[in-house]
């Protein structure tokens, strides 16, 4: 965001450079309100994982009070996992009040947890039930598909 104003206060952002598996980042640090900018795609560097990003961006959303610091339109605030945050539907950015970031990613990392032990009981099931689970199994893919 350098010389742009934070969308939260409007101060000029500090830019901070975070290492990630994916590379180095430069990140947009508001020094008053301590929330932070990440430009469209820095989501998915920092998780390690386009699927975050992508699960984010597919979440229903409310207009915003606050503008996108890089193309200036109004920014839709957008619950995912019990934490809001603000996203640009034109360049991807995404807006984390102070500590939101962190909120969100362990948050994201609790649901990938839940997400797997539920698909190893899912495959023991199916396992211990032989081919009359597939059956079971096909018919409850097709009902959560719904």
């Amino acid at each position: 965001m350098t010389g742009a104003s934070c969308p939260r206060d409007r101060a000029t952002a500090d830019e901070v450079t975070e290492r990630t598996p994916a590379g180095e980042l430069v990140l947009d640090l508001c020094p008053d309100c301590a929330g932070i900018w990440l430009d469209g795609g820095e989501l998915a560097k920092i998780a390690g994982e386009r699927n975050l990003e992508m699960q984010l961006a597919g979440a229903k959303g409310t207009a915003s009070s606050m503008s996108c610091p890089r193309c200036a339109v109004p920014l839709t605030a957008k619950s995912f996992l019990d934490v809001e945050v603000d996203v640009c539907f034109l360049c991807n950015g995404v807006w984390f009040d102070h500590a939101e970031l962190e909120h969100l990613q362990i948050a994201y990392l609790d649901y990938l947890d839940r997400t797997r032990e539920a698909a190893i009981a899912e495959e023991a099931e199916l396992t211990a039930g032989g081919t009359g689970s597939m059956l079971a199994w096909a018919a409850r893919q097709e009902s959560v598909a719904r």
